[in-house]
């Protein structure tokens, strides 16, 4: 079973071989096909073609989808940061302001005593 641990999450070893069995067949079909004309194995044959290019044209697909939602996901991330790093500015630019109007409100109350 150690060898399982090669094998991308998901696939175990018997799977590896069936995929590879399918491929194989497929990669024979177009010969198989001519000489047993209409008999039940070349429509199996044709059947597997059929499916290994389906199986084909999924994973293209979502190699596709996965790069777009990378893509997504590195834009949003550059996004937020620009965000927060924004926001940490803001925050103590907003901070320095308050400590200023503190200081000068504190200063024109003392004013206002002293007019009293």
């Amino acid at each position: 079973q150690a060898v399982a641990s090669n094998f991308p999450a998901g696939f175990s070893p018997a799977t590896m071989k069936s995929v590879s069995a399918v491929l194989v067949l497929a990669l024979i079909a177009p010969w198989s096909a001519e000489a047993l004309g209409d008999s039940p194995v070349s429509k199996a044959l044709e059947l597997l073609t059929s499916l290994s290019e389906k199986i084909t044209a999924q994973g293209e697909t979502a190699e596709k989808e996965y790069a777009e939602f990378a893509e997504y996901c590195k834009t949003t991330e550059k996004q937020l940061e620009f965000d927060i790093t924004t926001g940490e500015k803001e925050v103590a630019d907003l901070s320095a302001s308050i400590e200023q109007s503190s200081a000068m409100m504190s200063s024109l109350s003392t004013k206002i005593e002293e007019l009293a």
